[in-house]
């Protein structure tokens, strides 16, 4: 499914998964985000502000010029004015919810612009209007600095004013809080892994998720901090001392970095050397330095073949925590966020 009018949203997520005003959890905007088990959050003024981010953000708006049409370029000046975007799913059941939130500075115009070349269908609610496909997506311009996305039951309730029917527990909100402030680009997935490899899908932290030992694991954090030193920090909840110890040796004696191509030997010999890998208590810590121009020179390799945004489809994907199902089982719920 091809749908121009969430395009944009890839494109940010796009900008955040290329490269790999934020302050503690805004009150009004918890009041909005169902309990789900992960969460995924990108500073795009930080992102902007680092070279790595300046290169990523010069290669989207020069796709956006090769297709040369009115709907590419909305889609550009919407990514222009997007600060920081927020997501948040899916929830365990046997239904998906799922909630995007972006913040900026938007105009109603730009999201009806790319709307009508999709097709889609609109409604007033209240003094919002809720744009609707029929791929279970809506989209609503709340007011000039807040989109929500999502499923079309979790819009509507965020539009008529009504909060999510299992909300965000205050545990849970402090580490979003503490993640948003403290990382440009961060994620956080607690219960079972299993959204979380599908969300990563054919990326390194992917290939990770295949190793056995963690199973024990059962809530995973981190992000990415950019700049010319680009900071990587990742932790990872065991059952016990033991398992964490145990999943420090095996990562230890694993081969991650062969799932990364075009790394240079130069790079992997850098990374191996700033690598920070240790067990403290029943919690693995893992921290790593990229220079900047090493990332921008990945990227821009990466790049040279391509003529359009490489397809950076977001597939949510739920399972029932306590059913023992599988990603792959008939009770599981998909939701995916197209690319081009």
């Amino acid at each position: 499914m091809t749908n121009r009018l969430v395009r944009f949203l890839k494109y940010s997520l796009c900008a955040g998964l290329l490269a790999g005003s934020a302050c503690a959890a805004d009150p009004e905007w918890l009041g909005l985000v169902p309990a789900s088990n992960t969460f995924v959050g990108l500073n795009l003024e930080r992102l902007r502000a680092s070279r790595l981010g300046q290169t990523v953000f010069s290669k989207l708006e020069e796709w956006a010029k090769e297709a040369d049409d009115v709907t590419g370029r909305t889609e550009i000046e919407m990514l222009r004015g997007t600060r920081e975007i927020f997501l948040a799913g899916p929830v365990f059941g046997r239904t998906t919810r799922f909630l995007v939130l972006l913040s900026g500075s938007f105009k109603l115009a730009d999201l009806q612009t790319l709307a009508s070349a999709n097709g889609m269908s609109s409604a007033v609610v209240g003094n919002v209007t809720l744009f609707s496909d029929k791929a279970a997506l809506s989209v609503a311009l709340m007011d000039s600095s807040l989109i929500v996305a999502g499923d079309p039951q979790t819009v509507r309730d965020c539009v008529a004013g009504r909060g999510p029917a299992v909300r965000l527990d205050p545990a849970m909100a402090a580490k979003v809080g503490a993640l948003r402030s403290s990382r440009d680009y961060w994620q956080l997935s607690t219960g079972s892994l299993e959204p979380l490899a599908v969300l990563t899908m054919g990326t390194p932290s992917g290939e990770l998720l295949r190793l056995d030992l963690l199973k024990s694991v059962h809530e995973i954090s981190g992000g990415i901090t950019f700049g010319p030193r680009t900071l990587v920090a990742i932790e990872m909840v065991t059952g016990d001392q033991r398992d964490a110890i145990a999943l420090v040796k095996a990562l230890r004696m694993s081969h991650l970095g062969d799932a990364v191509p075009g790394l240079s030997p130069e790079l992997m010999a850098s990374l191996a050397r700033s690598l920070d890998l240790r067990a403290e208590g029943n919690t693995v810590k893992i921290g790593l330095e990229i220079p900047e121009a090493e990332l921008v020179k990945l990227f821009l390799s990466s790049t040279e073949a391509r003529r359009t945004p490489p397809n950076t489809d977001v597939v949510i994907q739920a399972a029932p925590l306590d059913s023992g199902a599988s990603p792959s089982s008939g009770d599981t719920g998909v939701v995916t966020l197209p690319g081009p």
